[in-house]
């Protein structure tokens, strides 16, 4: 079976839920002018990316502007499309994956491993991350979770048929090592051709572009100014890359093969926690960091207080 498949690379404004979703609708458009069935947009689509507190500012009821957005465009364009945004629940936040088809929302998968400096604002939402829809299995890794070795068994177990990549992926600061930045980099612009060789899938790699700007924390005085990558692409289930962007805006639409016969039912080589072949003492400080900004989450009480102003509590 073959599938026409749109990637959306495009720059959200931090806090502009209205604008952000304003600004890619033409993108939405184009993709479906261009034939494209199932559109995928970047992770935080809506709301930006920040880590401070005020990200809350932009946070959603689970029935909120965003979902609304997605059933309108769905039906008008009779496609199937797909963003994470920022939802607000009892308690706190948690970054949320939502596909929506012409008849209605197919479904949601929560973010499972939550970023870095993600931590302090979100919680992880496990799930089996995989969508069914009238057309495919929709298999959804969101962002750094593709680094980490935990994803490829749940696509293997639920058999997804496509597997949907939506990033915020910024390239690392300066103050690291040259070295670990390039590894890095080439992990991530490589990871849709990993896990399209590796399950034998088509992957349809999202990353925002423009600039992440930003305050640190655990590093008050790091205020970070760097850009996403980018680097938006589509790979078929035999490996091959179809199209890829640069670091403008772009819609790259691609015609795929969801052919169950290239079906590896294998999950990727993992190092423990990861698939990402990075060196060892950089992710012990990735790991430390996660774990930090999970704890910090946990005893923050101003995250239930705006949890509740977000939902009108």
């Amino acid at each position: 079976m073959d599938l026409v498949v749109g990637a959306i690379q495009m720059e959200s404004k931090n806090h502009d839920v209205e604008g952000n979703l304003r600004r890619a609708l033409p993108l939405v458009e184009e993709a479906a002018e261009k034939g494209a069935t199932l559109i995928c947009l970047p992770e935080f689509l809506p709301s930006g990316y920040v880590f401070h507190e005020r990200m809350w500012d932009a946070a959603e009821r689970s029935a909120g502007p965003t979902t609304r957005w997605l059933a309108e465009q769905a039906k008008r364009l009779h496609v199937t499309l797909g963003t994470s945004f920022l939802e607000a629940r009892e308690g706190g936040f948690r970054n949320v994956f939502v596909l929506t088809g012409p008849d209605g929302e197919y479904g949601r998968v929560g973010k499972e491993e939550v970023a870095q400096y993600e931590n302090w604002f979100t919680e992880g939402d496990p799930g089996p991350h995989v969508i069914q829809t009238p057309f495919a299995r929709v298999g959804v890794g969101i962002c750094y979770e593709n680094l980490r070795s935990f994803l490829s068994p749940k696509l293997v177990e639920h058999d997804a048929d496509i597997l949907l990549q939506p990033h915020c992926c910024p390239v690392l600061p300066g103050v690291l090592p040259t070295r670990v930045r390039r590894i890095f980099e080439e992990e991530v612009r490589h990871v849709a051709e990993k896990y399209a060789r590796g399950l034998g899938l088509p992957v349809v790699f999202v990353n925002q572009c423009g600039f992440l700007d930003t305050p640190t924390p655990m590093f008050p005085f790091l205020h970070l100014r760097v850009p996403f990558l980018g680097h938006t692409n589509i790979v078929d289930s035999d490996g091959t890359m179809l199209g890829q962007a640069g670091s403008e805006p772009a819609v790259v639409v691609r015609q795929v093969n969801l052919d169950p016969q290239r079906k590896t039912h294998r999950a990727l080589p993992a190092r423990g926690k990861w698939v990402a072949q990075m060196p060892t003492p950089f992710l012990r400080i990735m790991e430390f960091i996660d774990d930090r900004g999970k704890a910090t989450y946990a005893r923050n009480p101003r995250r239930a207080v705006a949890a509740r102003r977000m939902l009108g509590q």
